[in-house]
């Protein structure tokens, strides 16, 4: 079963408006030029649309391994019931069944990440909730949660990774108006709230190491500076300053969707995704940006390209294998 297929199926804003793959205009990207990617290219891949639940408005979604068989289960946020759903595909009845879910947050869920917070083997959730903040689900196993706020400030993203290599998950979250905040996990559940680096507004901040240290980087777009951000983690809770591109985009530069930080061109650099209006904010058309990377992981750089320009309103925008070819593309929603 392609989970691919399962996955777009159950938002209810999907891939949209077909565009033409872009041609290179670098002779060494000739081989692993991204495409764009729409539900009407989708199709005859073997994509199978399935919808388990048609009444309720879903938001972030996030897979995971919730119940350690070795197959990963599909977590979807409800602004309908502000609850995360986890569901499974039932390979019998060849379909996916609601099999779980976690008790209410108090307001609409922005996004939502995995990890075994508390050392107990289970899977806990993180979610960023709309004017309150983030939240920590902790899996007591058995569909039973504890829920708790670890954070009391409007949050858009949250990303979880060891980033201080102390052996325990920390969490990262993009918050609104501006600050970012890591959360330092003590292993037990409980958490050290640090300032995280300076940025201006954003929604979709990558924890990955573009320079192949092992520490997990910040690297993403940032609306309100209009610039692509880059901050190195130099161990010991310290960032560098920004190593991004001095290039400006001032009308909402974003992606809106994580992992939009990857190695496109496979040549060991991350290149980051990102769209921008022309003119107004929200008005087309919408240009897709590729920060590409360049030189070495020591001193990375990043040169903005545009891929294409599109007449729609188009997010979120991400990069995945979407046609299982070993090469990576870049998939943008829309609405109109």
């Amino acid at each position: 079963m392609n989970w691919k297929g399962i996955a777009g199926a159950l938002v209810t804003t999907v891939l949209t408006a077909c565009v033409d793959s872009v041609p290179p205009v670098a002779p060494d990207h000739s081989n692993v030029m991204p495409a764009l990617i729409s539900v009407a290219q989708a199709k005859p891949l073997s994509y199978v649309p399935e919808v388990p639940n048609g009444s309720s408005f879903y938001r972030p979604i996030h897979m995971a391994d919730m119940d350690g068989d070795g197959r990963a289960e599909i977590l979807i946020g409800s602004w309908s019931t502000d609850r995360i759903e986890i569901w499974k595909y039932d390979a019998a009845q060849k379909k996916a069944l609601l099999v779980q879910q976690t008790p209410a947050f108090p307001y609409d869920i922005h996004g939502l990440s995995t990890g075994d917070m508390d050392k107990d083997g289970d899977l806990d959730i993180l979610a960023a909730i709309r004017g309150y903040g983030v939240f920590l689900a902790l899996n007591n196993g058995a569909g039973s949660w504890t829920v708790s706020n670890l954070y009391p400030t409007y949050a858009w993203n949250t990303q979880v990774a060891d980033i201080d290599r102390d052996g325990h998950l920390d969490v990262f979250a993009s918050l609104n108006g501006g600050a970012v905040v890591i959360l330092y996990g003590e292993g037990d559940g409980t958490f050290t709230a640090v300032a995280g680096p300076a940025f201006g507004l954003t929604m979709s901040i990558n924890l990955a190491d573009f320079n192949n240290d092992g520490l997990p980087d910040l690297i993403g777009p940032d609306m309100v500076l209009g610039r692509m951000m880059a901050y190195q983690n130099l161990g010991g809770r310290v960032w560098s300053a920004n190593l991004g591109p001095s290039a400006y985009f001032p009308h909402q530069l974003r992606s809106e969707y994580t992992p939009s930080a990857l190695d496109l061109y496979g040549n060991g650099n991350l290149d980051q995704i990102a769209a921008f209006f022309t003119a107004n904010s929200y008005v087309p058309p919408m240009s897709v940006v590729i920060f590409e990377g360049m030189g070495a992981p020591a001193s990375p750089s990043w040169t903005p390209r545009i891929l294409d320009v599109l007449p729609y309103n188009g997010f979120p925008l991400g990069g995945a294998d979407l046609d299982d070819d070993g090469n990576l593309d870049v998939f943008v929603g829309g609405s109109t």
